[in-house]
This record gives structure tokens, C-alpha cells and sequence, in this order.
């Protein structure tokens, strides 16, 4: 199950907008895993992590990233969840995302105020669920 989501600018790595986190998680670990996820985004942006797409192991859970168009979308999914599937949902977000006007993105000065993208990780995500 895709456990977080998050969608960066890879000039800076500007975290733009952020999935739904699930009500039975713990804060502390969400924050955690948020952390780690931003991590990796400012990783790839910096160039320490080239590879388009890519796997990255953290205890029991799986960070999975895809990088198209200047743009990081990373899933934190639990590590027995189908990597095939995790990359799936990946494309499919990554998809919706040209779909939008691109000169938003790099409008934007904070994190996570990439507001008019949210609509579509809930929609992901209960997609995901059931």
C-alpha cells in the first residue's frame, strides 16, 4: 500500500505537493519517513542519486522514485508491496501531472503549496485502497 507521496522540483528540490498520510499511522514515524523522503529529493536534486528511477530500502519500507520533466515523484510504500506496482502508480501520477500547466512550477516559492495538485493524490489513493 502507498503509505506517502511526494512530488518535487528537481532545480532545487523544492518539495511541491504531498499525498494523504493514513490516520493509523504514527506521527512520529510519519514524520520521520517525510524527512527521509525529502531527503532523497534534495539528493536527486543535487545529483548524488542519478538514476531515473530507483529503489531505496529503509527498514521495513521501500521509497520509490521516478524522475521525468524535471520533476521527483516519490512513494514510501511498505516493503512487501509490489515494486511494480509502486512504479505503476508512479507513471500514472507522473501522467496526470503534464496534464497541468507546467509554468506552475516555478511559480512556486514554499513547500507543499502545490494546492491545485492535491485533489489528484486523494484520488490515487483511494484508488489504492480499494
Amino acid at each position: 500500500m502507498v503509505e506517502l507521496t511526494i512530488v518535487g522540483r528537481l532545480a532545487d528540490g523544492l518539495p511541491l505537493a504531498q499525498g494523504p498520510r493514513y490516520v493509523n499511522k504514527d506521527n512520529e514515524n510519519f514524520i520521520f519517513y517525510r524527512q527521509q523522503a525529502e531527503f532523497i529529493l534534495k539528493e536527486i536534486s543535487r545529483g548524488a542519486l542519478t538514476p531515473s528511477k530507483m529503489t531505496i530500502l529503509i527498514d521495513h519500507h521501500s521509497f520509490n522514485y521516478l524522475v521525468e520533466n524535471g520533476v521527483c515523484f516519490i512513494t514510501l510504500c511498505d516493503s512487501s508491496y509490489p515494486r511494480k506496482l509502486a512504479f505503476y502508480y508512479l507513471q500514472d501520477l507522473q501522467k496526470e501531472f503534464e496534464k497541468l500547466d507546467n509554468t506552475l512550477i516555478h511559480k512556486i516559492t514554499s513547500p507543499y503549496t502545490f494546492h491545485k495538485f492535491g485533489n489528484l493524490y486523494i484520488y490515487y489513493s483511494k484508488v489504492e485502497d480499494g
